[in-house]
């Protein structure tokens, strides 16, 4: 039985926005025809139902809130946009990363400062995890 590509993507779509190469991804497991499935993409791109922008625009407003741009970049990369694209990343970021950091930081460790360098080490380890920048952690942790 032949699996129709384009409304298996659109159903995919309709959940939620993917990036082309993450569909592209999902599409694979349905065909090895790489043909069309570049086709169908391309389909979708042109009907405007698959855009990296508004995906990139989803992905960023979905994670904003408890990561920093280090760490969103990062899980980008994975997603394999283009530079074009990628470059409007600060359109979308709404926080203050700094802010967010000290959000975060406060309801991880409850505004305690670290007493020795073990938990130092700590609270600095899991800050970085958030994908924070090391000068906007010291501010808050020193």
């Amino acid at each position: 039985m032949e699996v129709n590509l384009k409304h298996k993507a659109i159903a995919l779509l309709s959940r939620r926005e993917h990036s082309s190469y993450e569909l592209a991804q999902k599409l694979s497991r349905y065909t090895q025809d790489l043909n069309l499935i570049n086709e169908t993409i391309a389909f979708l791109k042109e009907k405007d139902l698959q855009s990296d922008l508004r995906f990139l625009e989803y992905f960023v407003h979905s994670h904003s809130k408890k990561w920093g741009i280090n760490k969103i970049l990062l899980s980008l990369k994975e997603h394999r946009l283009d530079d074009s694209v990628l470059s409007k990343i600060h359109e979308f970021i709404q926080t203050d990363e700094s802010e967010l950091a000290r959000e975060i930081w406060e309801n991880k460790f409850h505004g305690i400062k670290p007493s020795d360098l073990k938990q130092k080490a700590k609270q600095y380890r899991f800050m970085i995890s958030r994908g924070f920048k090391p000068d906007i952690i010291r501010k808050i942790i020193d």
